[in-house]
């Protein structure tokens, strides 16, 4: 509880004990006529009380997201958040869960979400933390993905061991971390979710290229050289992010 939530409850339970002394009294004769409670200080003061409380209950969230985050220090001197961003962590974050496939459950990735939503979860985390997570640029996810090395998927050349695609996926997003990581011991940059960067196509801000295929996509569409776009304000059941954090 902050130090203000304690004096305004100090001051609550000092004036209700004023109030239920001078109910009291009034049993009692006396030439003196009791005060007037006033309700709306009384209602106010509630109001304030609760509005701390959810504010106290966010930060608490908040804190919980950023410490199920699991960022990994890359090089470029950036921290990449190890799976992709959950859909525990988005209602964390903002309070509901727009996920198509909600079923899947809280470790499953969020998607149906836009890059322009994504800027706002962005937004009210950064503005919660004081820092600074962003989406990865297009040129840092293709070298997380990578990891120093040259296969066809992000983990290896066999798509099976690294990735939730159209072959094995059956037709949904399943939970994060389950396929193998890469090299860097990022899960999931082929395939569950496709992931929004922050890079603009063709100096289009208007559109995002997005990295690594998804639940639905083929194998030769999930590879590292396919190269997608899409307009920052769509949203379906295939796109997804994870988070970048500046060292």
């Amino acid at each position: 509880m902050s130090l203000k939530t304690f004096v305004l409850l100090l001051s609550y339970l000092t004036f209700a004990h004023s109030s239920c002394t001078l109910a009291a009294m009034e049993t009692a004769p006396t030439d003196a006529a009791a005060p007037a409670v006033d309700a709306a200080t009384v209602n106010a003061l509630r109001e304030e009380m609760d509005a701390q409380r959810e504010a106290d209950e966010t930060d608490a969230h908040i804190a919980r997201v950023v410490h199920s985050l699991e960022m990994l220090n890359l090089q470029g001197g950036i921290s990449m958040s190890k799976y992709e961003i959950t859909q525990a962590q988005w209602q964390g974050v903002m309070g509901e869960n727009p996920a198509h496939f909600s079923s899947c459950g809280e470790r499953c990735p969020v998607e149906n979400v836009s890059w322009n939503e994504v800027k706002e979860f962005l937004a009210t985390l950064n503005a919660k933390t004081g820092k600074h997570y962003r989406l990865p640029t297009e040129p840092e996810w293709l070298a997380a993905c990578r990891a120093g090395g040259n296969s066809a998927y992000c983990g290896g050349d066999d798509i099976n061991s690294v990735a939730w695609y159209a072959q094995n996926a059956q037709d949904k997003t399943h939970g994060v971390g389950q396929k193998t990581a890469n090299a860097w011991g990022l899960h999931d940059m082929t395939g569950n979710v496709s992931e929004w960067t922050k890079t603009c196509y063709d100096n289009d801000c208007t559109t995002r290229v997005v990295c690594g295929g998804s639940w639905i996509n083929s194998a030769d569409v999930a590879k590292l050289s396919t190269r997608d776009w899409l307009n920052a304000g769509l949203r379906n059941s295939r796109l997804g992010f994870r988070l970048v954090l500046d060292r």
